[in-house]
């Protein structure tokens, strides 16, 4: 029988944090704390998976209508080459409701395609893949947001050669977004009232909101960052 060694970090789902991403007030902060080393089960007594790399990638579970709720990581600087490897860009999955909601109508469905993206909630330069585990639908505006507001410490901290304890979460809680916040100008009023009447609002986030723990190479913490809030909203 063949087997193959595949190198990745590890990526599984978690139904409560890791115990590297307790708070910052129930750990020490002096100190990257190395993810441990795992090996994954015989696969179909085919795929033996070794994990080699001690970056970690924990996406949140279960999924909240099929889109991704969280994501916890622990990367490694000196990993920079095989995360950005990893990424997957652009993202290729979409919700199983998207195309039942394109189809409401043509306005609809040009504002999804022109005016929305699957948002990483894991940056792709950084190890975050296009399954719908690390993806929701967000407007083009938050996407940028996102980008300004918290990845760009993220991505560079890890360019760098830093390490990084990085979380990021998406929000339904609490009251969904509205056409008209969604949308803005993007979308008729005709067009809005059919997706506010079509209970696919529910489906999609509030907020995103991120953590950045970044330490240098040899464990010491050089920054931590406040809770960063991005809404999902057209600007």
């Amino acid at each position: 029988m063949a087997v193959w060694i595949l190198w990745r970090p590890v990526i599984a789902p978690y139904t409560a944090f890791p115990p590297q991403f307790a708070r910052r007030a129930s750990r020490p902060c002096a100190v990257f704390q190395p993810a441990p080393q795992a090996r994954a089960p015989l696969i179909a007594a085919v795929f033996l998976e070794l994990t080699m790399m001690q970056s970690t990638i924990h996406y949140g579970s279960p999924r909240r209508h099929d889109c991704g709720v969280s994501v916890r990581a622990s990367l490694y600087g000196s990993e920079k080459n095989a995360l950005a490897a990893m990424g997957k860009s652009p993202p290729a999955s979409r919700p199983n409701w998207w195309s039942a909601m394109k189809g409401l109508s043509a306005g609809i469905q040009s504002f999804a395609e022109h005016y929305m993206v699957q948002g990483h909630l894991l940056n792709h330069h950084i190890g975050g893949g296009d399954t719908m585990d690390n993806l929701t639908p967000i407007t083009k505006s938050a996407n940028t947001k996102m980008l300004n507001f918290f990845e760009k410490d993220a991505k560079n901290a890890i360019a760098a050669g830093d390490n990084i304890d990085y979380s990021v979460e998406a929000d339904y809680s609490g009251t969904a977004p509205t056409a008209a916040a969604l949308a803005g100008a993007n979308l008729s009023t005709a067009d809005k009232i059919t997706l506010n009447g079509s209970g696919y609002m529910d489906y999609f986030c509030r907020w995103l909101k991120a953590e950045t723990d970044v330490y240098n190479a040899a464990g010491a913490l050089k920054s931590s960052s406040n809770t960063l809030w991005v809404s999902n909203e057209a600007s």
